[in-house]
Parts: C-alpha cells; structure tokens; sequence
C-alpha cells in the first residue's frame, strides 16, 4: 500500500487452490448393429486451464476399463446384440475423477448367405454337393436348413454344417433352397440344379451253346443309378423288331 507522500507497506498472505474435479459427458448415439462402429465422444471439462485431463474407457461394458490413458474419441464395435453401458472415466491428473455412463443399445445384424456348387449340372443316383456361404458380423453362432426340392420341407438340418449333401433319384431341374439363421433372425438363398438321366446297364448270359431242339435259356440283369421304370426289349431273331417286352423283378429278367 502507498499513499501520497510517498509512504508505503506490504503484507503477504497464503492462498491454498484446491483441486476441483472435472466433469464427463459422452457424446454419440445410443443405437448400432451388431459389427457397426460407433463414434463416441468424451467430452471432459476442468476447471483448471493447466491441467491435462487423460481419459479411460470401458468399451464392453463389463466394468473393467480396458483403455487407459487413451483418447477421448473412441469407435468400438460391439459384437452382439444387447444393451451395453460404455464409461468414461477423465482424470485430470490431481486426483479428480469424473465418470460418465453412455448406454447403447445393439440390434442383430442380419447374416449373409450364398449357395455354390460344383455340380450345378450332375447325374442322377450320384451325390450332390452344395456348400452355403453365410457371413455375420457378429459372432452368433450359426445354424443350416437345406431343402433340396424346394417344397417347403427340410431335409438336411437344422445344426451347424454348412454343406449339403443329396441324391437325386430322377432327372429334372432342381432348385435348392438353404437357409442360415443367427439365433434372431433368419436368411435364405437359392440355387439351381439340373440333373441329367444315367442311361441303364444291362448284362445279358445264356447256357449256350445247347443241341438242336434244346431249350435256350436268357438271363437279363439290369441296373439303373436312378428310380426309372425299365423295361427290357427282346429281339429274338436279330431282325431289328421288338418281339417281346418284360420288366425286371429285382433288376433280374430270365426267358427260356
């Protein structure tokens, strides 16, 4: 203090600042899908313009913060449907904290799903191999159906293997219905198939040779890879006319 002759005094007192914690918010929205990456702000304020705040985070929602000492701007992404409770925690290095809470609900992300085949043209009585190719962003645990006639019946599942496995007893064009499911939601896919006849075999033995006058007997086995209906043709006398027809009991044909 100084007056106007010149005069003056001083006096010192202590000022003691205590430390004020800084306050959090977390800035984004509150809904995603399942493998979605979601921005999200910390937004720390302090009191203090010297301080450095530093900023911890709990992605998962599990409580433990799996972050520390990272960024304030963060984009996880969350791997299964739910609602999960993100925190923050902003240090400013003075020993004040502030927490905040963000919840975000997920919603199921539909899979994918493709069928492909090597044998999109096959024979019939032989097997058939389709493969479905499912992607799900998440880690849910996927489940097959496989309708090979596309009739509305399953006829391979549902579990867990992704290949498909069929005969086709009978020519025709085939479509081929698969489908996967997350455990919520479901998805399927097509593909054709187009299943050429198999021409019979046939295995013809007689007791020839027999004498003049002797009785000549003819043994027909026949076999087909498909359900076919065969009947077997005879030409006794080698001209090229049919003169008898039978059909195989149990694939066997005998005529005396």
């Amino acid at each position: 203090v100084r007056d106007d002759d010149g005069e003056s005094d001083a006096q010192n007192v202590e000022v003691v600042a205590r430390n004020v914690a800084p306050t959090a918010l977390i800035v984004g929205l509150s809904v995603a899908r399942e493998g979605q990456a979601l921005e999200l702000v910390c937004d720390g304020l302090d009191a203090g313009s010297a301080d450095v705040l530093t900023y911890d985070w709990d992605l998962d929602g599990d409580g433990a913060f799996e972050i520390v000492g990272g960024d304030a701007e963060q984009a996880p992404a969350f791997e299964q449907q739910g609602t999960v409770t993100v925190r923050c925690r902003v240090n400013d290095g003075d020993g004040g904290v502030a927490v905040a809470e963000h919840e975000v609900i997920v919603s199921n992300e539909i899979p994918t799903l493709r069928l492909e085949t090597d044998q999109a043209v096959g024979n019939e009585g032989a097997e058939i191999v389709v493969r479905a190719v499912a992607d799900d962003p998440s880690d849910d645990a996927l489940t097959y159906t496989f309708d090979f006639n596309d009739d509305g019946i399953i006829d391979q599942g549902p579990d867990a293997n992704p290949i498909g496995r069929h005969i086709y007893p009978d020519q025709g064009l085939y479509v081929v219905r698969a489908e996967v499911s997350d455990g919520t939601d479901r998805v399927s896919a097509i593909i054709r198939i187009d299943i050429q006849n198999v021409a019979p075999s046939i295995e013809l033995t007689t007791n020839s040779p027999v004498d003049e006058g002797g009785q000549v007997v003819l043994d027909v086995e026949v076999s087909d890879p498909g359900d076919d209906t065969i009947t077997v043709h005879w030409d006794f006398d080698g001209d090229g006319t049919i003169d008898a027809e039978d059909e195989p009991v149990d694939g066997v044909v005998r005529r005396t």
